[in-house]
């Protein structure tokens, strides 16, 4: 699910990225964090924890 890259550099480089699968279940991924937003937002007041700008609902 996810690809790693190795790049020959010094320093040493690495990046990490989704494969075609791991693409695939970013819709099941959204859906299922607008579902844990709505459900959380019943019992506390909540915002984005990732850039803390988002609305609970935005995409």
């Amino acid at each position: 699910m996810s690809v790693r890259y190795v790049y020959a550099e010094v320093p040493s480089r690495v990046e990490y990225g989704l494969s075609e699968m791991g693409t695939s279940l970013l819709t099941v991924l959204r859906e299922l964090r607008k579902w844990g937003l709505k459900t959380a937002a019943r019992q506390l007041p909540v915002k984005c924890f990732h850039c803390k700008q988002c609305e609970p609902f935005n995409d």
